[in-house]
């Protein structure tokens, strides 16, 4: 599990290698996390998974940095890989919506799938 944290953001990804990866994001998504969100990509760079499943459900405040960090996931993760977003809050959405993006990514409005998926993951990554 890697979690990243800079200035009022948090950035989590956890997975195994070719299975699913779960990131979670929470705070406020703007250039202060750029590089946070940078070192997301690579971590799912190294894991290659064929879906990733992404937690926004505390995201308080986003702009198009959230929606490049979609576009660059997209570019980098295998062909054939899925992004799936859950518990995007409307003004996030819209923000997704705007940019695009929702033609990139699956945006779901229940959490509960990524959220347990990525607290079983967590519970494996610590024995």
């Amino acid at each position: 599990m890697t979690t990243i944290r800079v200035a009022q953001a948090t950035v989590t990804v956890t997975g195994r290698r070719n299975t699913t990866a779960y990131v979670r994001i929470a705070g406020e998504i703007d250039m202060a996390i750029e590089a946070a969100l940078g070192d997301a990509i690579d971590r799912l760079v190294a894991l290659a998974p064929h879906t990733v499943e992404v937690d926004l459900t505390a995201v308080t405040l986003s702009g198009v940095n959230l929606a490049n960090f979609f576009a660059h996931m997209d570019g980098v993760i295998p062909d054939g890989a899925t992004i799936v977003a859950h518990g995007a809050t409307p003004s996030v959405r819209r923000v997704l919506d705007l940019t695009g993006i929702s033609e990139l990514v699956h945006l779901r409005e229940d959490v509960t799938r990524a959220t347990n998926a990525a607290e079983g993951m967590t519970r494996r990554t610590r024995r």
